[in-house]
């Protein structure tokens, strides 16, 4: 049987664990939502400096390589926007009851001829930049860039086709047996 001020200290040491909870639970999701930068997001100004530190980049070379980065950001962003705008066209398609191939076949069409425009684009950056560097700065520029464009187009791992691969390789086995 507990008495008055147990009780009391009870619900008081409770209400104290609780808004401590819910001050580090609302902590979290504000930090995570306005303050940590979102993981694979692209971070411009962040890219920029990692660069031009690894670089050892003249002032002038920092000038031209800025206003480069810049122009190419401007000419591709419409680039960009208007593949992710058919990406919602495709999706929103295959979310009808009946979806149209032939409209998704086109949209998709679309979105590669921009995916090219866009890599023909980069092409010209990267020969433009290379132009600027001495050939060590541009062996740096080569590696950072080689290590972005390989890490973004990993293909997903098929984890059903390896799953179905391994349960008919055990099939086989038991036949053989």
């Amino acid at each position: 049987m507990m008495n008055y001020f147990t009780k009391k200290r009870l619900a008081i040491i409770t209400i104290i664990v609780l808004l401590i909870v819910n001050i580090s639970t609302i902590s979290t999701v504000l930090y995570h939502t306005h303050i940590k930068p979102k993981r694979g997001s692209f971070n411009k100004e962040r890219t920029y400096r990692k660069t031009r530190k690894h670089m050892r980049l003249t002032r002038e070379q920092r000038d031209l390589f800025r206003s480069k980065v810049v122009d190419y950001r401007e000419r591709t962003e419409p680039i960009h926007h208007e593949i992710n705008e058919i990406r919602n066209q495709i999706l929103d398609e295959l979310a009808k009851n009946d979806p149209d191939t032939n409209v998704i076949f086109k949209l998709n069409d679309k979105a590669a001829q921009l995916h090219l425009k866009l890599k023909r684009q980069t092409i010209l950056n990267l020969i433009d930049l290379k132009q600027s560097w001495d050939p060590e700065q541009y062996d740096v520029l080569d590696k950072m860039f080689r290590q972005t464009l390989l890490n973004d187009h990993r293909p997903m791992p098929n984890y059903k086709y390896k799953m179905k691969k391994d349960s008919n390789e055990r099939k086989r086995e038991r036949r053989r047996r």
